[in-house]
């Protein structure tokens, strides 16, 4: 139950909605100026390590408004970002 809670206070607070297709997309709603994306992403994801978001940039199955991104990019309010699973197209 206490999971439940945090998953949906998680998604109300991030914006986040599982895609139809595989992944995630979120909606940048607040953020600390000159925040790094992988950053802003671990608090999104309190359960993943920085390092884990780096790889998955790299790899580029996270967008930012549909375009790579990189890790040291910042974010901005009201961004979309797309979190894609291994091997799916946006």
């Amino acid at each position: 139950m206490v999971y439940r809670l945090k998953s949906l206070r998680t998604r109300i607070l991030f914006g986040l909605k599982r895609r139809r297709y595989g992944g995630w997309d979120l909606e940048v709603r607040f953020h600390f100026p000159r925040q790094r994306l992988d950053s802003y992403l671990c608090h999104v994801f309190p359960g993943q390590k920085r390092n884990d978001f780096c790889g998955v940039l790299e790899a580029g199955e996270i967008l930012v408004d549909l375009e790579m991104a990189q890790p040291e990019d910042r974010v901005r309010l009201y961004q979309r970002i797309t979190i894609l699973e291994p091997g799916r197209n946006p």
